[in-house]
């Protein structure tokens, strides 16, 4: 190990355009959890942390992903956002119990329930999390940017 090393650490990983969209794209989905949250009186509540709101996404939304892959079927995102908000109400009703287990369980059951008998009707409601065309959004406006800013990468490619 070099002696800068020693001293310094491991030098901080550099920041790719990747990891800003994923920032943005995280304030926006938990922003908008939030929002809808305050306008129909459900969760999320202060029970469920930002983090776990963006952990919840993730993990609904890549099970829910792949198995439309294997119908060979495509859920649109707006039709995502509500079963995870469906899910976040199973994370408070659950709160108390071992969070994983439970929750895992549920969510495998409605994974296998949709394989075997496609999507639920009360899934295919289109539920946006915020307005794309908002411009007085400062993340939906880094938003555009980071887009802008990939398509121009692609392009020089």
């Amino acid at each position: 190990m070099s002696l800068l090393k020693k001293l310094f650490g491991e030098a901080p990983k550099q920041r790719t355009m990747l990891d800003d969209v994923q920032e943005v794209s995280n304030k926006l989905i938990v922003k908008g959890y939030r929002r809808i949250a305050a306008q129909l009186g459900c969760a999320p509540t202060a029970k469920t942390t930002d983090q776990k709101i963006v952990e919840i996404y993730s993990r609904v939304g890549t099970a829910f992903q792949q198995a439309a892959e294997q119908r060979g079927e495509h859920i649109p995102a707006l039709y995502l956002n509500t079963i995870v908000l469906k899910f976040i109400k199973v994370h408070e009703m659950f709160y108390e119990s071992p969070f994983p287990q439970r929750f895992q369980e549920h969510l495998q059951y409605e994974v296998n329930k949709y394989l075997a008998e496609g999507l639920r009707p009360d899934y295919k409601q289109e539920l946006p999390l915020f307005d794309p065309d908002d411009p007085n959004d400062p993340e939906v406006k880094r938003l555009k940017e980071l887009q802008r800013l990939t398509r121009e990468k692609l392009s020089q490619r």
